[in-house]
């Protein structure tokens, strides 16, 4: 392997293979992004079978549009209740079982990006870690924090 550093660039050579990477001059370049990531103790703490959610939300998907593509989750005790109203195609609600003993909350997501990270989670369970339908919601695999994703809510209706 061949590696070539410049002024402001990287350069790796592998075989026929070659890639060139930008070098960012500084800290200040670089985004705080561990500023949105919620601390995981100070959330209210979900534990979903990865499968059902999926199938679920694959499920309640059929009944969004682009111009009502959000769907509500409410979380309650012991059970997550999946939901979306759309004028244009109608309504959709199914329940799940999970493992959460909180206070009920409602949170409303594009489903695109809640199916997106479970299609790349292999565990059976995952964590779904948050505050308030406002703030930043953390999802990882039950067994790791080597994988995170944050992704923020939509306004309720």
């Amino acid at each position: 392997m061949e590696i070539g550093i410049g002024k402001n660039q990287i350069f790796f050579k592998f075989n026929n293979t070659s890639i060139i990477s930008q070098l960012l001059e500084g800290a200040d370049d670089f985004p705080d992004y561990e500023r949105v990531i919620p601390e995981e103790e100070k959330l209210k703490i979900a534990r979903i079978e990865r499968n059902k959610f999926l199938s679920t939300l694959k499920r309640i998907t059929l009944f969004t549009s682009e111009r009502y593509n959000r769907i509500k989750l409410s979380f309650g005790n012991k059970r997550l209740v999946i939901s979306v109203s759309s004028p244009e195609i109608g309504q959709a609600q199914e329940k799940i079982e999970m493992d959460y003993t909180g206070n009920e909350q409602d949170i409303a997501f594009n489903p695109d990006y809640l199916v997106e990270f479970l299609q790349k989670v292999e565990d059976e369970k995952i964590v779904f870690g948050f505050m308030d339908e406002n703030k930043p919601v953390l999802m990882r695999p039950e067994s790791t924090n080597d994988y995170i994703y944050v992704a923020m809510p939509l306004k309720l209706e």
